[in-house]
C-alpha cells in the first residue's frame, strides 16, 4: 500500500484473509486500500467487516472517516476522526486523518496545528506534506506549497495526487 502497489497489496490482504477471515486488522487495511482506489463500495463492505470484529481498533477509526471524507460527507468524518483521537491521541495516522477533516472542515489554522505536529514528530510523513501543501497553496504561499509537494514527491513518488497539486500551482 505505501509503495503504491495498490492491486498487489489488495491481492495479498485477500489471500491471507481468506486464512485468518476475522482480522480486523487485514479488514481495516483492505479496506483503506480500496479507499486509496476508489472503490467505496469495496471499502465500505471491508470496513463493516473490520468493525464486525473489532470497532475499537484505531484504524477502523480513521479508515471510517476516510470513507466519509471520500464520500463528501465531512461533518460525519471530522465527528468520527475526532473522536478517534480521543481515544488515540499520540497516533500519527490519525493526527493526519484529523487534519485531513479539519481541512475540508474549513479549520484551516487547527489542521496546520496538527500536521506541523506529525510532520516534526516524523519528517518522512508524505501525506502530512501534501496536506500541509494543499493548505499552503489555498493561504497564497505558493513557494511553501511547492517545498511541501517537493518532500511528499521525494518520500513517495508514486502518489499521482502530488503532480496534479504541483500542475495547479
Amino acid at each position: 500500500r505505501d509503495s503504491g502497489e495498490l492491486k498487489t497489496a489488495i491481492k495479498l490482504l485477500t489471500d491471507r484473509l481468506s486464512k485468518f477471515t476475522k482480522n480486523a486488522e487485514f479488514l481495516s487495511l483492505l479496506a483503506h486500500c480500496y479507499i486509496i482506489d476508489d472503490d467505496t463500495e469495496q471499502a465500505s463492505e471491508y470496513l463493516k467487516k473490520a468493525k464486525e470484529v473489532d470497532p475499537n481498533l484505531s484504524s477502523v477509526g480513521w479508515n471510517t472517516a476516510r470513507l466519509f471524507l471520500k464520500k463528501k460527507n465531512i461533518a460525519s468524518a471530522l465527528a468520527v476522526a475526532s473522536n478517534t483521537n480521543n481515544r488515540f491521541p499520540d497516533d500519527l495516522e490519525g493526527m493526519a486523518v484529523l487534519a485531513s477533516c479539519l481541512r475540508a472542515n474549513n479549520e484551516i489554522e487547527k489542521s496546520l496545528l496538527y500536521l506541523n505536529k506529525v510532520i516534526e514528530l516524523d519528517a518522512n510523513y508524505a501525506e502530512a506534506f501534501i496536506n500541509r501543501g494543499i493548505i499552503k497553496n489555498l493561504q497564497k504561499d505558493k513557494p511553501g506549497a511547492l517545498s511541501d509537494l517537493e518532500k511528499a514527491f521525494n518520500l513517495k513518488p508514486h502518489i499521482k495526487q502530488i503532480w496534479d497539486l504541483i500542475i495547479s500551482l
